[in-house]
């Protein structure tokens, strides 16, 4: 039987190497990767790590000691290994990706770096602005238009009662010409996103005193100017807090990504989706990594729009001294 001294990066390095092997027991060692991009390594960078190259790639104790090269690029590591084997290293170890179970086979990182993961964060991430945009003026338009109808502050609760499902194969019966349109997708992300800010703006517009708006206006201001100037600082709060939990409902948006989507405009949704319909561990921890970071966005978002923002509520006015 023989005993490998496998590598550790950041903690098997060569003077650990040369302690262990020389207690015995040890009969081949392997360095730490060394990490190969897109150009060949000169000669030291080899010699850093496996400064047993100088010692006819050996430790103190004699034993031999082999290099261990890491990268995605077929060509680019090959060209790497020649350079190193000009140094005469007892063997050189080619390892295209990590071996641990929580990051992808290939590429040498995380599944967070891989290219479609890159992608679909892109997709999400563009189709979430697109869409909180458009439910920010839909949902203000609705609440502005629902302040005197009972019956469309109603209808604002409307797309909670459908399913995303039903929507998106609604959708798709009332507009084939659109399939798999940017249009339809954004425009099915904010319809069900839009219900968020369509509430939290009316429910600010209610708490709104109304003689604010009538002193305004006896000063002269437009109807336009008394929104811009008086109404809209004042529900922006309740407008911010409205966005967020449409761009965490776009952001998690999956069954009409899958319905209205083109096969390129894969989302994190689809994605840990498409790992979990594989088997083998290494899919459900790429999922697992996947839903964590889809989380993180979703909480990035509530901290960006909501946390520390102003609260403009009205203060109470003073009674002047006697």
């Amino acid at each position: 039987m023989k005993l490998l001294l496998a590598p550790m990066e950041g903690l098997l390095d060569h003077t650990l190497r040369d302690m262990l092997t020389r207690v015995g027991g040890v009969d081949l060692c392997v360095t730490e990767f060394i990490r190969v991009t897109n150009t060949v390594l000169p000669r030291r960078a080899f010699i850093r790590v496996a400064p047993e190259l100088l010692n006819n790639s050996r430790t103190v104790a004699g034993v031999p000691v082999r290099v261990q090269l890491l990268g995605s690029d077929p060509i680019c590591l090959a060209d790497n290994a020649a350079a190193l084997a000009e140094l005469e290293p007892h063997g050189i170890d080619l390892n295209f990706g990590c071996p641990a179970k929580t990051v992808n086979q290939h590429r040498g990182g995380a599944v967070l770096l891989d290219e479609r993961t890159l992608a679909a964060l892109w997709n999400s991430l563009r189709f979430t602005f697109l869409a909180v945009a458009l439910a920010t003026a839909l949902g203000l338009a609705h609440a502005l238009a629902a302040r005197r109808s009972l019956l469309l502050r109603t209808l604002v609760f409307l797309p909670f009662v459908v399913s995303p499902v039903a929507v998106a194969f609604g959708l798709l019966l009332l507009y084939p010409s659109w399939t798999a349109s940017l249009a339809l997708l954004v425009a099915a992300y904010a319809l069900l996103a839009y219900p968020f800010v369509g509430q939290h703006v009316a429910n600010a517009l209610d708490a709104l005193p109304p003689h604010w708006h009538q002193a305004a206006r006896t000063l002269g201001a437009s109807p336009w100017r008394v929104f811009v100037r008086v109404t809209l600082p004042l529900v922006a709060p309740a407008l911010r807090r409205g966005m967020a939990f449409a761009a965490a409902t776009a952001l998690g948006e999956f069954a009409v990504t899958l319905f209205l989507a083109r096969p390129e405009w894969t989302t994190l949704t689809t994605l840990i989706y498409q790992h979990l319909g594989r088997p083998g561990a290494d899919n459900l921890h790429a999922a697992h990594a996947l839903s964590l970071l889809l989380m993180l966005l979703a909480l990035g978002v509530f901290v960006l729009l909501d946390v520390g923002s102003p609260s403009h509520r009205p203060r109470p006015l003073k009674e002047p001294h006697a």
